[in-house]
């Protein structure tokens, strides 16, 4: 018996392969119309395929594309154009920054010693609650009077008040820095505490800004004394958003924008923050050495990533994709700056 003869269509028509992975083809396209759902009619018809279809398969396309074509890529030629890419997303102040690119991109130019040095702005904020006792009346009437007559406090500021009179006054405060000293040794900060500067501030709420020109060497740590004011310590860049009550503890990078804001809202605003309104917060800080090996460690913080830079640098600063900007005080995010 002969061997059955293959339909002329087949026979006459012969299939040659055009590369050697043609042959899985077929196998791919059904892998993904499995994987993008039920596109099979009842009858077991294929009917069409689905726009969602495709979009779902795209991503996976590109990514197949990309890789392929990435071996054959000018590496100079990409890398010039990825710098290209974060220069140009560097817009003017009525055009802010995405947040996305932001992150990651910030350099904090500090003194250290004599000289100016560099090195990444942490986007780590530790926070936790520690048990902070009420403060006396007799403290609390000094705060009102000080915030209320000589600070006088508009919406957005951020003052020092008198700690030696706070520390007179109020014989729980061995306490609270006792319950900072166990909280940030249990971070693997020892003694760190005890060895750093501390002051004791109020705001009436806080516009968004960083503290990289005045603090680049040091980390601020924060202890919030006042009760539940319905605010928030909102970091933009990061997207960290920290309820401030009694006992809040924080401890971030000053190059990092941050500001006090209404629980609700999504930015500052200076009707959020009338004198009519009891929205004060009073908080103990101390100044943290970022080049301490603690701090340093606990938020990862990497030195000396612009070197050449630094050497023609006489002030700090921060900068954001490699040029001078500064912080929208409403928004929190980066514009550049000449």
């Amino acid at each position: 018996m002969s061997a059955p003869r293959r339909p002329r269509a087949l026979r006459d028509v012969g299939w040659t392969p055009t590369c050697g992975y043609a042959f899985l083809l077929p196998f791919l396209i059904f892998l993904f119309i499995r994987r993008s759902g039920s596109f099979w009619r009842r009858s077991h018809r294929l009917k069409h395929i689905s726009l969602t279809c495709f979009q779902e398969a795209r991503p996976t396309l590109e990514r197949l594309i990309v890789n392929e074509l990435y071996d054959h890529v000018d590496r100079r030629l990409l890398a010039d154009f990825r710098r290209r890419d974060q220069a140009e997303s560097l817009q003017s102040p009525r055009c802010p920054l995405r947040q996305s690119r932001i992150r990651d991109m910030l350099t904090s130019y500090f003194w250290s010693g004599d000289a100016i040095r560099s090195r990444r702005v942490s986007d780590i904020v530790l926070s936790g609650t520690v048990d902070v006792p009420v403060p006396s009346a007799r403290v609390l009437a000094d705060w009102e009077r000080e915030t209320s007559s000589r600070l006088v406090l508009e919406p957005g500021d951020v003052e020092a008040m008198p700690l030696a009179r706070t520390q007179a006054r109020w014989p729980d405060y061995k306490r609270c820095v006792q319950a900072m000293s166990d909280w940030t040794c249990a971070l693997g900060l020892p003694t760190v505490l005890a060895s750093s500067d501390v002051a004791l501030m109020a705001c009436r709420g806080a516009k968004y800004h960083h503290d990289g020109a005045q603090y680049g060497s040091a980390a601020f740590c924060n202890l919030f004394l006042s009760e539940d004011r319905g605010l928030d310590l909102h970091f933009p860049s990061t997207g960290h958003r920290i309820p401030l009550t009694r006992g809040t503890a924080v401890i971030f990078d000053t190059g990092q924008p941050h500001g006090v804001i209404q629980r609700r809202s999504s930015g500052f605003n200076e009707v959020d923050f009338a004198t009519d309104q009891d929205c004060i917060q009073i908080f103990l800080t101390w100044e943290l050495p970022i080049e301490d090996a603690h701090v340093g460690q606990a938020l990862k913080v990497v030195f000396d990533i612009a070197p050449s830079t630094s050497l023609h640098l006489d002030e700090e600063q921060v900068w954001s994709n490699g040029a001078p900007a500064a912080v929208c005080p409403e928004s929190g995010r980066w514009y550049r700056v000449d």
